[in-house]
């Protein structure tokens, strides 16, 4: 549901700034239906839930923000420019956000330039952006008090940070989806993830190509003339500001296929954003509005024979990359393959209205076949025969008293689909190996684990691990492995103290009898974390051993008596029989945001073994409380009370101005102007 819908607004705002920006209905509704039923935006979102609402608020920004540099008074543009930007941090991508937000402020600032206007509307710009980034701020905050400890927090490697980029052969697909050509960020053959439409290269080289060739003489008079001028002038502007924007973040969608990605890396906090091939989906709304308005200028050029025989030579040229790339000959196939060399063949007579009606219907049919060919079983044969999120913990014989760890490196095929379904099953529980998700795992745990940023721990260092007094001390009990992983496999029944509970159709999972409670007391204390390696990896101290930095001095501990906790997200209770008292040892992530007391007095946390929580216990003492204090949530509440002040004076503001009738920088028949282009 909350995919359809957002694809719903994507389409709608998407048409808006299509129709805003000069195109008529059927090119605005053409480019919108291409982007939502783009290959690149449909294979996505069976992946991500979020690619939708990306496309959707992203598409919200850059019509809002086109608005609110013609009329700054609008309090709807306004409104909508504040909330769509806000609401893309809202979603909780950083990176994701961050190119959107590129991607409409470098459009918000070129069409001030191209109006004229710039000096003018920078404050207003500046405002939206202020007030959206308040607004934000409940989500922001704690996203970085989460994500400051991770190795998401990291800067990647140059090769980390510009892999998985489009390939430039993928990119065919931009003219018709075929298979046999790798796009660069799947694993398998193919690059219907690059097609938007079959029309929108063709639509651009050809509009490009009109708009260069001097216009035959308008017949109009006076005021005719000129605004004809002016409206064709606007519309010429805004396709060279999305078709160099577009280009733009095409180029960065490369990766390292490209040469311009990685000279990006040196920005501070951008080098910490992976996998270009994101930049793509932003690409696509830029070209695909481009490419609408450059078949409104195809319309109203009226016909040219070069033109119409470029047009004929594109489709020629677009079947000969279906032939020798060709997509599967299902139904859906061939409506996509011919739907698209027919509407290519076409837009050399867009001037003839029953020639639209039919580019219409081919464009439609065309996209329509979309969604049945991203789901071809030579993509997702797995999705197709198995309910995503069917395998449970119950279905891999797992407690959930326990942690689990994967072991065998993920990847997007059928293969290891199970590991899917088993991350759907446990997502924001207890069982991941940190009690976070897996991207997020704590660099203080991944100097010892040595795990890569899926928490998958490296091969060479594997049997180290598994067979460690740490991964016990984690409360990890529970291995699964790949059962096309014969190393793992072999390994697993090996170690000492594993055993193969239960096995599914491609996976097998292991426990570990000897694996710690989620809380239990420690038997001695080291207060040098520096000895973990010695002590827990090479298993020299006891199991029950706790590496506690600051501490005081290295002792033995007397031995308390756990008698039951309740476990929820926000809050931890344990009760306790410690006569003379103790240390505890909780598996849960360490963080400063925990607050504990000890039988209602406040007491003091201690990072543990690295990355867990421990507590000091007094003689005598019967119940210990965790409580996470969201202190970063209730500033982020403040700051967003500030953004909807700021939002409010600045509604009072236009409303103020719009009585006075006041429109600086652009004169007021101006502001409005591309919106009134008549039908030719």
């Amino acid at each position: 549901m909350i995919t359809i819908l957002h694809a719903g607004l994507a389409g709608i705002f998407a048409y808006l700034l299509a129709r805003e920006l000069g195109a008529r209905p059927t090119f605005a509704l053409i480019a919108s239906l291409g982007l939502v039923m783009s290959g690149h935006a449909l294979s996505l979102t069976t992946v991500w839930i979020f690619v939708m609402p990306y496309l959707a608020w992203t598409a919200a920004a850059l019509w809002a923000l086109k608005r609110l540099v013609d009329r700054p008074t609008s309090v709807s543009a306004f409104a909508v420019a504040a909330a769509s930007l806000a609401l893309l941090l809202h979603l909780g991508i950083t990176d994701r956000a961050v190119y959107s937000w590129v991607a409409a402020g470098f459009f918000a600032l070129g069409w001030s330039v191209f109006r004229r206007c710039f000096v003018h509307r920078l404050p207003i710009l500046a405002t939206v952006a202020i007030t959206a980034a308040l607004l934000s701020m409940p989500t922001v905050l704690p996203t970085m008090d989460l994500v400051g400890d991770t190795r998401r927090a990291e800067r990647l490697t140059s090769y980390e940070f510009s892999s998985r980029g489009v390939t430039p052969s993928g990119l065919i697909g931009m003219i018709l989806p075929v298979y046999g050509v790798g796009d660069g960020y799947y694993e398998e053959q193919l690059s219907y993830t690059t097609f938007a439409g079959a029309w929108l290269l063709p639509s651009l080289l050809l509009g490009f190509a009109a708009i260069s060739t001097p216009q035959r003489n308008d017949k109009r008079k006076g005021n005719g003339i000129a605004g004809a001028a002016c409206l064709e002038m606007t519309r010429t502007q805004a396709i060279f500001l999305l078709f160099a924007l577009g280009v733009l973040f095409l180029w960065l969608s490369l990766g390292s296929h490209g040469g311009l990605h990685p000279l990006t890396h040196g920005i501070p906090i951008w080098s910490r954003f992976r996998w270009p091939f994101k930049f793509f989906l932003r690409a696509m709304l830029l070209l695909g509005v481009a490419a609408a308005l450059c078949m409104e200028v195809l319309a109203r050029r009226g016909f040219s024979l070069p033109r119409a025989a470029c047009a004929v030579g594109l489709a020629l040229l677009a079947l000969a990359l279906w032939i020798l790339f060709p997509a599967p000959l299902t139904a859906s196939g061939l409506v996509v393959g011919v739907g698209g060399v027919l509407s290519i063949s076409l837009l050399g007579w867009l001037h003839v209205e029953w020639v639209r009606r039919a580019f219409l219907i081919l464009c439609i049919a065309g996209l329509g076949g979309m969604p049945s060919l991203v789901s071809h079983p030579e993509r997702f044969g797995t999705y197709q025969n198995e309910r995503y999120g069917s395998h449970g913990a119950e279905e891999f014989g797992i407690s959930p008293d326990y942690r689990v760890v994967p072991v065998s490196p993920f990847r997007v095929d059928d293969v290891m689909q199970e590991f899917g379904y088993f991350d759907a099953a446990t997502m924001n529980g207890y069982f991941a190996l940190t009690g976070s998700e897996a991207p997020l795992l704590p660099r203080s745990v991944s100097r010892f684990l040595q795990a890569g940023r899926e928490g998958v721990p490296s091969r060479d260092r594997l049997p180290a691990v598994l067979g460690s007094h740490l991964l016990r001390s984690f409360n990890v009990k529970y291995v699964i492995a790949a059962k096309h992983d014969h190393t793992v496999r072999r390994l697993l029944s090996r170690l000492p103290g594993y055993e193969k509970i239960t096995e599914t159709k491609m996976a097998e999972v292991y426990a570990n009898r000897d694996a710690l409670p989620r809380v239990y007391f420690a038997t001695a204390i080291n207060p040098k974390p520096g000895g973990m390696q010695a002590g827990l990896i090479e298993n020299r101290s006891p199991l029950t051993a706790a590496f506690v930095g600051g501490l005081g001095r290295e002792e033995e501990l007397p031995f308390g008596t756990v008698r039951g906790w309740s476990w929820q997200h926000e809050r931890i209770a344990i009760d306790v029989s410690a006569v003379q008292g103790g240390f505890l040892v909780v598996s849960s992530s360490f963080s400063p945001s925990w607050r504990v007391t000890i039988d209602g007095r406040p007491g003091r946390l201690w990072r543990t073994n690295g990355v867990i929580t421990g507590v000091r216990i007094p003689p005598g003492a019967t119940r210990i409380e965790m409580e996470y204090d969201a202190r970063a949530l209730r500033v982020g509440l403040w700051l967003a009370g500030l953004g909807t002040f700021m939002a409010a004076c600045v509604v009072v503001w236009q409303r103020t101005r719009r009585c006075a009738n006041w429109l600086p920088g652009v004169h007021a028949e101006q502001s409005g102007a591309v919106n009134s282009i008549p039908p030719p």
